[in-house]
Order: C-alpha cells, then structure tokens, then sequence
C-alpha cells in the first residue's frame, strides 16, 4: 500500500529500481576507472594519501608545521581539493633524484638530513606503494574512456529520462516539463537531457532558485520586512536614505508609498539582485565579489544619493548599474546587508566576516582547522593567537583575510581605521601573499582578486550548489576509527569526483555557473534512482548516503503545488500559506533567528501538509471544472456529473473508464508515476474513489438534519469565480452544489494524492 507519510523516504528511494547505467562496480578496489585501469590519481588517493601520507607526513609537512618552508607543503582533510593539491606537489618531487635515487624514498628512510628522521621501512607495503607512486609519475598511466564517476556504474540506478526530465523542471526552471521538452525526451531519451538543461538555465525560475539557494548563507532575509534595510545606511553617508518614510525630503506621498514597497527589499537583497545580474549577464561568477558597481532601481539608488542615469526615476522595473560616490564597490562584499549580517566587533575584529569568506566562496570551515581540543591552562603565550601552535594553526589563516576588512566598521559604513590595523595580528592578506601597502584604502578589492583567482573559489561555488540542489551539505572525509568507515570512504570518494569535475567544468567556463550547475543536475547525485540488487553492504550504505529522495522545502513545495494545480495555497491575501505564516513551521528559515533548515519531517510539519492538501482539494477541484473540458490542469477526461454507478447500484462502464483514466492522469500530473491501467496504485486511488462517492451518496440521501450531509458544499469548496481572470461567475456557471458527491470525491483523490510520498519529495 502507498506510503503516506513517509519518514524513511529516502531508503525507499534508493529501493526503487529505474533505468540502470552500465559499467563497472562502486567499490574501493577499483577507483580508477573501467577495464581494471587505476588512474595516478585514484592510486595516490587510496594508496599513498589515506594510507600513511595524511597520518605519518602531513602533521609536519603543512603550512604550519616546522617542514612550513620546504617544497612540500601539504593540505589537510579540512581543505576542498586537498587531494588533488597534494598530489601536485608530490608529482614534481617525485621527479627529483639526488645521487640517481628519488629524492622522497631518501627522504622517507631518514636520510639527506630528513628532520622527521626515518618515516618509512624498505620492506613495509607504505614505502613500496610510495615507490610505485614514483614510478606512475616517471610513467604516466593514462586511463582511457574513464568517465568521471565510473565507480558509480552498475551498481547505481539512475531515473528514467521523463522522471528525470520533471525532477530538473521543477528545481531549476520553477515548472512542469513543457510538451516539446517531453517530446524531445521521448525522441531522444536521456541524451536530450544535457540541451533541455541549457534552456532551463536561462528562465528566470532558474535565477530565482539560484536566489534561494544563495540566501540559505547570505540571510538577507533578516532585513526584508519593514525598514530594517534602510535603517543599515548611515545618514551621514547617505542623507536620503530614509527618504521613503521621511516628507520634508519626498513630499508627495503617493512617491513615498511606491517607494516603500521597493527601497527597502531592494538594499536587503541587494547581494540576490547583483547574482541575478550577473547570471542574466552570462558574466563570470568571479563579478559577485569583483564588480565595481551595485545593481539597483532609481528609487533604491535615490537612497544611495544617485538621481541620474535612469529614463524614469518611478520606474522600479528599470534596473542598472550604478556606481555610489566615494565606495570602493567589491561585489557583494560591500553591501549593507553582508557586513551587517557578517558584523564585527573590537573584539572580534573582522574574524567572523574573514571566517564566512572561507565558508561561502572556498569551500572551507576554517574552525575545523583546529577541530581538537585545547586545554587553556596550557595557553601561556603572551598573544597566543601569533605564537601558540594550538592557536595559530586557525588564526594564520583568518586573520590575514579579517585584516582586508579593516575599511569597513561593524555597521558596514566605510571607515579606514586612522591609526592602521592591529600590530598585534597577523598581517592583512590572503595565503602566504601580503596585502601591498598601496592597497590598503581598497583592500577588501585587492581581497577579491585574490579569492576569485584561488582555485577553491569554484568548489565553493558547486558547495553552496550541493546544499541547494541535493539539501544536504557536501559529505565530510570519515575518521578512520569509524566504523562504517568503508561505507563513508566510498561515499565520500564518489562524491568528490563529481564536485571536483563540476568545479573544473565551472573553471573552464570562464566561472560560468551554469556549467556547474549543469554538471551536478546530470550527476548520478542529482538523478539518482535506486541501487541494483547484487550490491554490497558498503555499497548500499554508501550510495544511502549521497542521494535519494529528500523532503522538499517550503519554497520548493511551493513552487510544484503552483505547477500542478496552476494555484499557490492561497492566505486571504491570496499569497502563500507555505511562504509566509508556515514556512518556518515547515522547516524553512528567516534569515534572522532561523538560519537552518529543518530537512526531515515532523509532526508539525505533517499536520501542515493535511491541512494544505485538504483545502487546495476543496478549493481548486471545483474551481478546476469551471474551466473548459480542454483547458483543465486536472480533471480533463470527465464531467462533475459522471457517477460510477447508477441509482440501481450497476456500473456505469463509460463513466468508470473515464474516472480511471484521469485517475491515471492525476498521478502524473501530481507526482509523475507513469502507471498502466490496472496498476495496484491506481487501483487503490479509484477505490477510495468510489467508496468515498458511495458513502456520501447515503449522506446526501440522508440530509444534514438527519446526520448527513447537504447537496450545498462549503462554502469554500464553492466557484463563484472564473479561477483564471477572477472574474465574477453569472449564476449558470456558479458550482455551489454537489448533489452526486462526485466533486467531493474528486476532492477526496486529490487530498489523498497531495499526502503522497512522492508529491512531498524530490
């Protein structure tokens, strides 16, 4: 029987079997690739990296261990790409030989002065794969037809092509796969797929979505409602800024009231809106932190004490790039909602704002630099942050990036501190390079640069990607203690072959997101189905772990109600329930006191989806059958008059046909199962259906003064509007009774289907 409410929906996900792929198994043993070949990359990874590198070399050999000025200087765990930067490193001193021997198997037995003294012996199976290793550099092994993910190959099921087709519509274009988008799928199956994306990623769903997923990390959102955004701007700075509320500088108050409609979101999202640009643009991700400008309306930009350079200054529609006097404009770094959001203190000085930096743009948790614990009682440095190793291992790192802030104060206002930055911190920069001295009135631009340059600024791009498109955070490389161990390690190593391409891909692009985006939405991540039957434990374990269905959001519900039922579930200001009063209810977040999503169901958020799926059921099934048989969302093969059956209790053969088959429809439509007539699910569908419209055949009978129920509906399940122009309905097209129950029944189907498993997952 169909799962209703479905609090392990995700295992059953990954039970479902679709369209395979082909090729080799998901298994440590085989990393590299098809036809038994291991890449020098996968061999370095699994052999020389996890097995003894990262545990025996690498707690000298880093950045802020006592081998910090050698050539081989090495990155932890905690680093995006580490893998890849480690093998760089290890790739040219492989190649060096002192006396006609490798420089690192001398090195490795304590010779030539080794400071660690001797790591490895000449019998052990570290030295020998060491050994080999070398050997891989000196002669390349080159894995030909490899594809990225090849460990994923039979034993992952993916969606079939029109599944997958619905599942990409409605998270990256807000909508239900268009008739030509089917026909090409039907054509072309998956390989169709990869053209029909590039379209999605041109609507302006796709920019909206790409708005959300970013601000699930800016939270703008504290500063949305009422004049918190404009209460951010200095008045000294910017004396017209509150000019919407303020009538000695606006006197006509029909100008004010347009303005406050718009000011206020407007400097809130003002990093959503420079994102948007920049999509719409096709410019470089790299211009979020880099552009020269901020993006705004005239009546925004007034607030800015720009008035010139728009064709009509009440237009908020009009948007441009403007350019605020005496702000050296980096990105979004500069707006009033980032360096509010991301305050400081004096205390603080800058190391939350250097800390999210990390966070957001490449891909590193600098916390989890130090994730060991510390016993102050042994901090006796007189500035532990510069001298004790405890501290420093962090503290180098941030507050290099903290020091690029020193223009900005803890209310965003642009204030270069008088008496230059604190001596007693690590000097402003970024990495090992020092903020130049000429630089310092811009700094944060000189920062920017230097980010957008670093090749983790994609990777961080395709995390904040993986949050949004998969509502998870990026898998973590698993302790070796673990005992699922093997599991997380496999998952993990699946994982980051797919980001690791979807930032090359996004790289190669000229930092275009979409080639990320595009490249993660094909991924067996996104369009995972299921596992095969012949997997191991680990296997399963693992691919549990990467994908599978996930409850939806409040936002994403949202937008597939919208597109099935063409309707929000609408408040008495006919906005959103899901949006607005229970959306955080549902899990969602404020941006203010609620900055993490609720991602697994709850009581609340189950009573929630009965009461939103009873009242669309009652308001828009009616209102559904006002509409013209053909122009109809849901109920295009029947009338509100067909019954089942007749007065005598005989099948009505006609009637039941059509009643099946737009049963069949709406599990389509509603949670896209394609199912044969017959199909136990759509069985079960027409027999709550029909025993619905039985019973309440004998509560019509009976009447409402006899424990029954009137012909009359609700009033809210009444149409007494056209559902499309809102126009008022004359009394011939009026549906206020439901004298055969069957729009009831109807009603009954549609609640039932909205509870669904598969309409509350993706």
């Amino acid at each position: 029987m169909r799962m209703i409410w479905p609090l392990a929906w995700p295992a059953y996900a990954l039970l479902t079997l679709s369209a395979c792929a082909s090729g080799t198994k998901l298994t440590p043993a085989n990393p590299g690739g098809a036809a038994g070949c291991v890449s020098t990359e996968a061999y370095f990874s699994a052999q020389v990296w996890d097995a003894f590198m990262a545990d025996n070399c690498a707690g000298c050999h880093n950045a802020q261990g006592v081998a910090r000025n050698t050539d081989m200087v090495l990155q932890p765990d905690t680093v995006p790409d580490h893998v890849a930067h480690n093998l760089a490193v290890l790739q040219k001193l492989a190649l060096v030989r002192v006396q006609g021997e490798p420089l690192l198997l001398r090195k490795a037995r304590g010779e030539l002065d080794h400071g660690g003294g001797a790591r490895l012996t000449t019998d052990s199976d570290a030295y020998k794969a060491l050994a080999s290793f070398i050997d891989r550099v000196e002669n390349p092994v080159v894995c030909s037809d490899t594809p990225v993910n090849a460990a994923l190959e039979g034993r992952i099921t993916l969606l079939d092509a029109n599944t997958s087709l619905r599942r990409l519509t409605l998270t990256l274009a807000k909508r239900l796969p268009k008739q030509a988008e089917l026909q090409a799928v039907t054509d072309g199956g998956a390989d169709a797929l990869p053209a029909l994306v590039d379209g999605m990623l041109e609507e302006e769903g796709f920019y909206q979505r790409m708005a959300t997923f970013w601000d699930d990390k800016l939270l703008t959102g504290r500063y949305v409602n009422g004049s918190s955004a404009i209460g951010l701007l200095d008045g000294k700075d910017f004396p017209n800024h509150n000019w919407v509320n303020d009538a000695a500088l606006e006197p006509d108050e029909t100008v004010r009231k347009l303005g406050q409609g718009v000011v206020n979101a407007s400097i809130a999202q003002e990093p959503l809106n420079l994102l948007a640009h920049v999509l719409r643009e096709h410019r470089p991700f790299s211009e979020l932190l880099t552009a020269n400008y901020t993006f705004q309306d005239p009546l925004t930009a007034r607030a800015y004490g720009v008035t010139t350079g728009f064709s009509n200054p009440l237009d908020p529609t009009e948007v441009r790039e403007i350019q605020v006097p005496g702000m050296p404009h980096t990105g979004i770094l500069t707006t009033a909602s980032f360096l509010n959001r991301f305050t400081t203190t004096a205390t603080n000085r800058n190391r939350h704002r250097a800390r999210t930096v990390f966070d957001l743009f490449l891909a590193m948790d600098i916390l989890k630099l130090g994730d060991r614990p510390i016993d102050p009682t042994q901090v006796t440095d007189h500035t532990p942050t510069l001298f004790n190793a405890d501290c420093t291992v962090c503290h180098t790192v941030m507050e290099p990036v903290a020091g690029t802030f020193q223009n900005w104060d803890e209310k965003g206002r642009y204030r270069p501190p008088k008496d230059g930055w604190y001596p007693d911190m690590w000097p402003p920069g970024f990495g090992q390079t020092e903020l130049p001295a000429a630089d310092r009135p811009h700094a944060l631009q000189w920062l920017a640069a230097q980010v957008v340059a670093d090749e983790r600024f994609a990777m961080g791009a395709v995390h904040v990607l993986v949050e949004g498109l998969l509502g998870r955070k990026p898998l973590t490389q698993p302790e070796k203690d673990d005992p699922a161990f093997a599991a997380k390690k496999l998952a993990w190593d699946v994982e980051q072959a797919e980001l690791t391409a979807a930032a090359a891909a996004m790289r190669a692009a000229n930092l275009d997101l979409r080639a990320a985006v595009k490249h993660l939405a094909l991924s067996s991540l996104f369009l995972m189905g299921g596992v095969a039957p012949d997997v191991t434990d680990d296997e399963r374990a693992a691919a549990t772990l990467l994908g599978g269905d996930r409850w939806l959001t409040p936002e994403e519900l949202d937008t597939k109600v919208h597109a099935t039922i063409v309707a929000v579930w609408p408040r008495w200001d006919g906005k959103s329930w899901l949006l607005k009063d229970y959306r955080l209810l549902y899990g969602g977040i404020d941006g203010d006191d609620v900055t993490t999503r609720v991602r697994a169901p709850n009581g609340v958020m189950l009573a929630i989806v009965k009461r939103m799926a009873n009242e669309m059921a009652c308001k828009f099934v009616t209102a559904d059958f006002v509409r013209a048989k053909e122009a109809r969302r849901l109920f295009p093969m029947v009338e509100r008059t067909y019954a089942p059956e007749d007065n005598n209790g005989f099948a009505i053969t006609a009637a039941q046909t059509a009643i099946r088959k737009n049963i069949q429809f709406l599990h389509e439509h509603l949670l896209g199962e394609t199912l044969q007539l017959g199909d136990d699910e759509l069985e079960r569908t027409w027999q709550l259906f029909l025993d619905t419209w039985r019973e309440g055949q004998l509560d019509v009978a009976k009447g409402s003064k006899n424990g029954g129920v009137d012909a009359w509906m609700n009033g809210q399940c009444q149409a007494h509007e056209d559902p499309d122009t809102g126009a008022k309905l004359d009394d011939q097209h009026k549906i206020e009774m439901d004298s055969n129950y069957a729009l009831r029944s109807w009603m009954a189907v549609v609640a039932y289907l909205m509870q669904d498993a598969r309409f509350l997952h993706q």
